[in-house]
C-alpha cells in the first residue's frame, strides 16, 4: 500500500506538467492503471470540474456585509449550533 501511494505522489506531480517524457513514464511502468491511482486521478479530476464550474458561477455573485447581516438578523434559526452530547465513557 505504501508504495500505491508513492506512486500517486510521483504522478500527481507527473500530472500537474506538461512534460510528455514524465507522462509517458508514468504510463510505461502502468502507473496509471493502478486501482488507488485510478480512483484518485477520478476524485481529483472530478474536483477540479466542480472547482471550474462553482468559480464560473459565483464569479458574478456579490453580497455585500450589510446585505449579509440583514438576512442573518431576519433568519436566526438557521445560524443556531446543532444540539450535541459528549460520551466520556462508554460500558459494554
Amino acid at each position: 500500500m505504501r508504495t500505491t501511494y508513492t506512486l500517486l505522489l510521483l504522478c500527481c506531480l507527473c500530472w500537474s506538467c506538461d512534460s510528455q517524457s514524465e507522462d509517458a513514464l508514468v504510463r510505461a511502468r502502468g502507473m496509471d492503471r493502478e486501482p488507488d491511482f485510478v480512483e484518485w486521478f477520478q476524485r481529483r479530476e472530478q474536483a477540479l470540474l466542480l472547482k471550474g464550474i462553482r468559480d464560473e458561477v459565483l464569479a458574478d455573485i456579490f453580497v455585500d456585509a450589510s446585505e449579509a447581516r440583514l438576512y442573518y438578523e431576519k433568519n436566526p434559526d438557521q445560524f443556531k449550533p446543532l444540539e450535541s452530547i459528549t460520551v466520556r465513557e462508554i460500558l459494554l
